[in-house]
């Protein structure tokens, strides 16, 4: 059975994604501190930005939750949900904690194997997305 695809959902989390990638290029421009003369732009552009690309994609995400009808159903549901966010913040979790090793010193915020361990209960840079969006599903 192929899935159907609803074209106005995929174009709004495309719209998000594009977002968060524009937010994170203008935040990194504006602490370059390369652009002061624009840099009232930037700053009003990325209070812009994050006001809404986030909730949209919780809002696009809540899109096709349904209420589960009895326990065996939850605990289904659960494990599914647990294996498609878990994996890949596990994943990722492991592969930012190496990439960090590999940059050393030049990492904004330093993560140590003590935070990789505890990222059941402290996610990792942006894998935080992936760990609230498993808490509230």
């Amino acid at each position: 059975m192929t899935k159907v695809r609803i074209n106005w959902v995929d174009f709004g989390k495309g719209f998000a994604i594009f977002l968060v990638l524009v937010g994170h290029v203008f935040i990194g421009l504006s602490e370059s501190n390369k652009f002061s003369i624009a840099n009232d732009v930037l700053l009003f552009l990325i209070a812009q930005i994050y006001i809404f690309h986030i909730p949209v994609f919780f809002a696009l995400s809540g899109y096709f939750f349904r209420p589960v009808s009895d326990l065996k159903e939850f605990w289904y549901y659960a494990k599914k949900k647990t294996i498609i966010l878990g994996i890949p913040y596990i994943f990722y979790s492991i592969i930012h904690f190496c990439l960090q090793k590999l940059a050393g010193a030049s990492v904004r915020v330093p993560t140590t194997i003590h935070n990789l361990l505890n990222i059941y209960r402290y996610p990792l840079g942006v894998s935080w997305y992936l760990y609230t969006l498993w808490s509230i599903l």
